[in-house]
């Protein structure tokens, strides 16, 4: 097959019409020139006159469209070459160099990457994903519903309801031949293999979106601007990367698209910016979007595994990073801030630090019922969230308190320090224990175990308070540990 055969040939696998007689002989004439490229990933260059094509083929090269035709061809857009001034860089141009980058990260063994739109300065969505050669991808994805859904941008001055209380997380994943997602109801779903597109990003390096079309994953509908003039500028960065930006109108605003490509060859970054926003009154908040960026980054590309079904959805547990804007707050439906709270048993009551929380009763998935007056922490937290086997507490919790009718109390760690103290009146054991199985880890794990009945076999009837900090829980180690002694020395026991 020719290279004008094959750029054919893409073209119609997109769904584009041929492109006009002559047009691909001048692409390909451009791109014979030598072009210096430090990647080893730069083979593919017959394909990257891919790129020019399809620009004047869909006249999309300025912003996104399916049908309508969005841009002027390249003749509009740059001035020609005189025989004293190098030429300028063209549309053509521009095509040529995001498909030759998205070939680099594509070779890639794994490329994660973050999206976000936002209305003058609002963030409206945020997205994390994780993407492999074969397809296997992890999204992760949060819009701001009181941003996102209320219409606020419809006024010039106007401003959303709320910001960062209502959050929604999307969380989906194609591993092997499944497609997790999340149910409405909050479940793991799993179905077969689903090749939609999960996000911009990951879209792009399917090859569903066109490299100079990533305004399609805004709104694919933004209004024909053919009338508008463009610019295209390339700039050398000093990292030894390159910038292309491509200037243009949308809704008579000035509109600024940036695309940089790293020194290796690869497409690092995405940018729409426009000044002033002119107001779509049938568009929804991804369509008045004032700026968007698109970041990607070349990892190692260790195999992306299926979610754990069974445990809670967790946008962590797939991998997000802990910085991923518009974070849930915590859910304050089975917590409350007291100065003191006592077991449900009777067994122990307890002063807190002032400002701290602890849990109300409530029934875990998971656990079975929880205690109230069972998890301590300086913050609100959401009692809900913790999981096996991971993690028996939830996030944000520096100290837990727990009593037991029946049974022993035992470890798999290995002791470091032990020594006996009394508890209002009663025997305690303070025990230090290691991070691991091993002697000679680190100190993870430190306890107090009050013996409420230490004539009794404890196989046969032992009752325990058991107050401990270790080192997964939030906060320092060392300051947890000086708050365990706080709350022990505060605590007034009642034996069964």
């Amino acid at each position: 097959m020719t290279r004008d055969e094959r750029i054919i040939e893409y073209l119609r696998a997109r769904g584009r019409e041929r492109p006009p007689d002559g047009f691909v002989s001048s692409v390909m004439a451009a791109i014979d020139d030598p072009v210096p490229s430090p990647s080893p990933f730069a083979a593919w260059m017959p394909a990257v006159a891919i790129a020019a094509g399809a620009a004047v083929i869909a006249a999309v090269a300025l912003l996104i469209g399916e049908g309508p035709n969005v841009g002027p061809g390249p003749s509009s857009i740059t001035s020609s070459p005189t025989a004293s001034a190098p030429a300028e860089p063209t549309i053509d141009d521009l095509g040529v160099a995001l498909l030759d980058a998205m070939d680099v990260l594509r070779d890639a063994p794994g490329v994660q990457g973050r999206q976000q739109v936002e209305i003058d300065g609002t963030i409206g969505s945020a997205t994390w994903f994780d993407w492999r050669p074969n397809g296997d991808q992890a999204v992760v994805t949060r819009w701001d519903l009181d941003v996102t859904e209320t219409g606020w941008w419809m006024q010039p001055d106007g401003a959303p309801p709320a910001t960062g209380q209502r959050i929604y997380t999307n969380i989906q994943a194609n591993v092997g031949d499944e497609f997790f997602f999340v149910a409405e109801g909050g479940d793991w779903q799993v179905t077969a293999r689903d090749d939609r597109i999960l996000a911009m990003g990951p879209g792009i390096l399917d090859k569903s979106i066109l490299p100079w079309d990533p305004l399609m994953g805004l709104d694919p509908s933004f209004p024909d601007v053919s009338e508008s003039e463009a610019r295209i500028e390339r700039d050398e960065l000093s990292d030894g990367g390159v910038e292309w930006r491509l200037a243009s109108k949308l809704l008579g605003e000035p509109a600024v698209q940036r695309w940089t490509i790293g020194p290796g060859g690869e497409l690092r970054s995405w940018t729409f910016e426009r000044e002033d926003r002119s107001v779509d009154p049938e568009g929804d908040f991804q369509a008045n979007a004032t700026r968007g960026w698109l970041q990607y980054t070349i990892t190692d590309g260790d195999p992306i595994e299926p979610p754990n079904v069974d445990a809670v959805p967790d946008a962590a547990a797939v991998g997000a990073p802990p910085d991923l804007p518009l974070a849930p707050p915590a859910s304050l439906e089975h917590v409350e801030e007291v100065a003191t709270c006592e077991h449900p048993s009777g067994r122990y009551r307890v002063t807190l630090p002032e400002g701290w929380w602890t849990n109300t009763a409530f029934e875990h998935f998971e656990l079975g019922e929880v205690p109230a007056c069972s998890y301590f922490a300086p913050e609100p937290f959401d009692a809900t969230s913790s999981s096996l086997p991971d993690h028996v507490f939830p996030p944000r919790v520096a100290v837990t308190v727990n009593y037991f009718d029946g049974g022993c109390i035992g470890t798999y760690l290995e002791m470091i320090s032990s020594r006996e103290a009394t508890v209002d009146g009663h025997p305690a054991t303070v025990s230090e224990y290691t991070r691991g199985a091993n002697e000679d880890d680190l100190p993870g794990r430190y306890e107090y175990v009050v013996n409420l009945a230490p004539d009794v076999d404890c196989e046969t009837g032992g009752r325990f308070i058991v107050a401990a900090t270790d080192i997964h829980m939030t906060g320092d180690y060392d300051q947890n540990k000086a708050l365990v002694d706080q709350i022990i020395e505060s605590m007034e026991v009642t034996p069964p």
